[in-house]
């Protein structure tokens, strides 16, 4: 159905609907009504409600003084009666608030005018001055009563309806030949304004008022009018490119409803940047109705604030029938600023799919059930199959499915744990290939304090969401979901797999320009609603430096004497005691601690508040320099990787220096140390060789 809708709420409680609807083709017999006086013409059709006894003329426009139109009380009125070949007709629609009452507002009933100008753009020509009395007997029947529906946080459920010519179709009725341009005869082109015609610039402007009064005088009853409200609206649709869409998904049993502009859903962000351009804030509200046998079952209301091309996916429940339903969808555009709305609509039957969307499905259970293996079977030789029948003839091979894959640990809570390998939100970070990227994540709800992690149990979850791996800019956007081709998912045990086709790596690193986190998301298959569970940072291959540090334990690090920066015999030994957090360090941690210099005109103050931020301590804080350079100096111990990165972007660092996690030998054979062991020892210089690892952690913790 090629229909559209533009909704403008004309008073506080009026809301005007004009439908545009290019399938609503008819004749109609008519009669143009002429004002000598005014010498104003205006159109009356004798069918439905736009007719001669629902219209009235201007008795006196000063103090809004209106009557029927009636030939035999004004002799100034002349009625023409007409017939016009097919012609489209547009719907106008009043709504009214649901509980609304005329009488408890002090109305008895409300008046609408719509007209345009004529080709010159000189006289108004009307099409419609319509008058509902709510006193008059039979007035219920005009008022229809619907399903309610919100807008601009009102409820809304009855209306009065009627159609009237399409002005821009009447517009159009025009003979062209060379040298002319006329109305076409006998057209409502022509009829109704004696053959000069519609003007084809002019918008269709609209006059409301509500009937405040009526009055009896000789036999004459007069309507008196409130003040007017006036509006105004385009003769066509706007945004003719518009439109709403729902199909069917090609890889699975549901549906995907999105907008699209100019046959693209890819070109929505572009018209919503057009509207924002012209200072009209928007949203996206898609209504979807579900019918089964034509009986409506249920509607649902998705909007859309961001994201514009994203598409909901809605799988229908179909509860009785087992032979036809269908999908309908309006997508309404409604501006946030002015409360007007653009709507458009689809629709889609279900015929030989229906039973696929039964109300019986359940979850297969798969926890215990027999896994076959797959192997190649090599065929015999004709020979073998003559000769013999043993199995054994018959060369079986077992196929190997190897994925090989990065494994990150993640913890969906903020807060860390230095006893764990899980890394909390925020700081996990993954390189990205230049080619196919397979990434497992292991996630955890929560990590106890001897670093016992618990797993994420997202078996409910994919029941009714989807959860996906999400790349976004505010330009572009990719999202992978889990990779099912392989066997090492394990929702129960918080264990899901992504795929990055090498074909994604070209997106990503346009993406990087702007921004390079990653988001595990989870999206309701229910209210289209997405969550973060997760988010982290990604590194392009290409741009990781990769360093060989064996020369550097060889040789050792040479950092200067440590002495220079006001280090105490105490202060080391304070740091080298700290044996909750340096030994118990695992040696093979990729971990490390980190001293950091502060830029002589750093604030101290936020700096140290960032650094509580990444919930790290601090565990020393010197001043370092002389008084023209004066800046601090910090030293870190067990800081991530990430965080290290992290931390060298901030624009107070002036430099910052791993320290790999080493133990000096010690050359007394006991537990006490002198200063250069300790220095040895927290700086990382004269690392034992790996074989002495584990006694010299032993002997630290003692």
């Amino acid at each position: 159905m090629a229909t559209s809708s533009k909704f403008i709420k004309i008073h506080q409680n009026v809301l005007l609907e004009w439908i545009y609807d290019s399938d609503n083709l008819k004749t109609d017999d008519y009669q143009v009504v002429t004002d000598l006086i005014s010498n104003k013409r205006g159109y009356m059709s004798k069918s439905g409600l736009n007719n001669i006894n629902n219209t009235i003329f201007a008795i006196d426009p000063i103090i809004k003084k209106y009557a029927k139109i009636d030939t035999t009380k004004y002799n100034y009125l002349k009625l023409e009666n007409y017939t016009t070949p097919y012609v489209q007709f547009d719907k106008l629609r009043l709504h009214l608030p649901t509980t609304y009452s005329f009488s408890d507002n002090g109305y008895i009933g409300l008046w609408i005018k719509i007209y345009s100008y004529d080709y010159n753009n000189k006289n108004i020509v009307e099409f419609s001055s319509f008058l509902y009395n709510d006193t008059e007997i039979g007035a219920d029947s005009i008022l229809v009563l619907n399903k309610e529906f919100f807008y601009d946080e009102q409820s809304w459920g009855k209306y009065i309806t009627y159609d009237i010519p399409s002005i821009d179709a009447v517009s159009k009725q025009r003979t062209s030949s060379v040298g002319t341009n006329l109305p076409t005869t006998n057209s409502i082109n022509y009829n109704l304004t004696k053959g000069v015609g519609i003007s084809q610039e002019s918008p269709i402007f609209i006059e409301f008022a509500f009937v405040v009064s009526k009055e009896t005088v000789l036999g004459n009853t007069y309507y008196y009018l409130s003040e007017l409200f006036k509006k105004s609206i385009a003769k066509v649709p706007e945004y003719m490119d518009l439109a709403a869409n729902i199909v069917e998904a090609k890889d699975g049993d549901y549906f995907e409803i999105y907008g699209s502009y100019g046959g693209s859903n890819e070109s929505m962000d572009e018209f919503i940047d057009e509207l924002t351009a012209k200072g009209r804030k928007v949203k996206l509200e898609y209504e979807v109705s579900l019918f089964e046998e034509n009986i409506l079952m249920h509607t649902q209301t998705f909007v859309v604030e961001e994201n514009f091309t994203k598409k909901l996916w809605y799988r229908p429940v179909l509860s009785f029938t087992n032979t036809t339903a269908s999908i309908d969808v309006t997508m309404r555009v409604i501006d946030l600023v002015d409360k007007s709305q653009i709507e458009r609509f689809a629709s889609i039957s279900l015929t030989t799919q229906v039973l696929k969307y039964g109300k019986t499905l359940t979850r297969l259970n798969m926890n215990n059930v027999f896994k076959p293996k797959i192997y190649n079977l090599k065929a015999p030789s004709q020979t073998q199959i003559l000769t013999s029948n043993k199995v054994s003839d018959i060369d079986i091979t077992k196929v190997n499915y190897p994925v090989i894959s990065d494994r990150f640990n993640i913890l969906v809570s903020s807060s860390p744990s230095i006893t764990s390998e899980y890394k909390p939100m925020g700081l996990t970070e993954i390189i990205i290939n230049p080619f196919g990227n397979v990434v497992k994540f292991n996630i955890a709800s929560s990590v106890d304090a001897n670093g016992t992690a618990t797993p994420y149990d997202l078996t409910k979850i994919t029941e009714n969401s989807k959860i996906t791996l999400s790349f976004k800019t505010d330009t572009e956007f990719l999202e992978k979901e889990i990779w099912q081709d392989t066997d090492q998912n394990d929702f129960e045990n918080g264990v899901i797999v992504f795929r990055i086709e090498q074909s994604d790596v070209i997106t990503l690193k346009k993406m990087s320009k702007s921004n390079q986190n990653f988001y595990i998301t989870i999206n309701s298959n229910k209210t289209g609603i997405r969550s973060m569970l997760y988010s982290g940072k990604w590194v392009d291959f290409e741009k990781v430096t990769f360093v060989d540090t064996t020369a550097a334990k060889s040789t050792g690090f040479d950092y200067g004497d440590f002495s220079d920066l006001g280090l105490t015999t105490q202060e080391l030994q304070q740091m080298i005691n700290n044996t909750s957090n340096f030994g118990a360090i695992s040696m093979t941690s990729p971990n490390s601690n980190l001293i950091i210099f502060l830029k002589p005109d750093a604030n101290v103050g936020i700096f140290e508040n960032y650094l509580k931020g990444l919930a790290v301590n601090i565990y020393l804080k010197k001043p370092a320099g002389n008084s023209s350079t004066l800046t601090y100096f910090y030293f870190l111990l067990n800081v991530s990787p990430a965080i290290i990165e992290d931390i060298k972007t901030q624009n107070s660092v002036s430099e910052v220096i791993p320290i790999p996690f080493c133990v000096g030998a010690d050359t007394t054979g006991t537990s006490s140390v002198n200063l250069q062991n300790i220095k040895d020892r927290v700086l990382g210089f004269n690392c034992a060789t790996a074989d002495r690892i584990n006694q010299q952690q032993n002997r630290f913790n003692q």
